[in-house]
């Protein structure tokens, strides 16, 4: 298992590349126009919405089964109880996660619909349109730490549906031998 350390040096290495990064673009996205980056907001905001809609799709799927298994681990034996425990634990992860990259996808939509709002009102005061480049680059900054968000979110999707699927067949093996078993007393 790795280190609390060595996660915090990854995680510090990865923050300071993608500032690295939004530095860079920084400045390369002052001579961008806001019409041009637009469009990337639109699609990222696409993007959170369908990530968003996948999400709630799966919490409905799995919160009746959080709410069973910690159920069955409250009623269970004392000898059921450990992997009642451990069954409502791992259901309840899978929950947290969907639940999870629901939020962050609302905190993704949010800000990619407030950038239209803020530029109007911004474009409003004179002293402002002196500072346009800055204002296009920080857009354009912006727009990457939000790809950023959005594909880690792709990640972390997969890996909570994954985990769910695993579970699943878990719970279908764990059937088939209880049949197979069933099946041999038989004889």
């Amino acid at each position: 298992m790795k280190s609390k350390a060595f996660r915090f040096v990854v995680i510090l290495f990865l923050a300071v590349v993608v500032l690295g990064v939004a530095f860079i673009l920084f400045t390369a996205g002052m001579h961008i126009p806001y019409e041009s980056q637009e469009k990337y907001f639109e699609s990222i905001r696409s993007i959170a919405a369908i990530i968003f809609g996948v999400s709630g799709a799966w919490l409905a799927i799995t919160y009746p089964k959080a709410i069973t298994s910690a159920d069955k681990a409250r009623q269970s034996s004392a000898e059921d109880r450990k992997k009642a425990i451990q069954d409502a634990g791992n259901d309840t992860e899978v929950l947290l996660g969907f639940i999870h990259t629901m939020i962050v996808s609302i905190l993704v939509i949010s800000v990619s619909l407030a950038v239209p709002f803020f530029k109007e009102g911004l474009s409003q005061w004179g002293w402002a349109l002196t500072y346009r480049e800055y204002f296009r680059g920080g857009l354009y900054s912006l727009l990457w730490i939000l790809a950023v968000v959005q594909l880690s979110l792709l990640f972390i999707t997969l890996r909570t549906t994954n985990r769910a699927l695993r579970e699943l067949k878990r719970h279908m093996a764990e059937a088939e031998v209880k049949a197979d078993r069933d099946a041999n007393t038989d004889h």
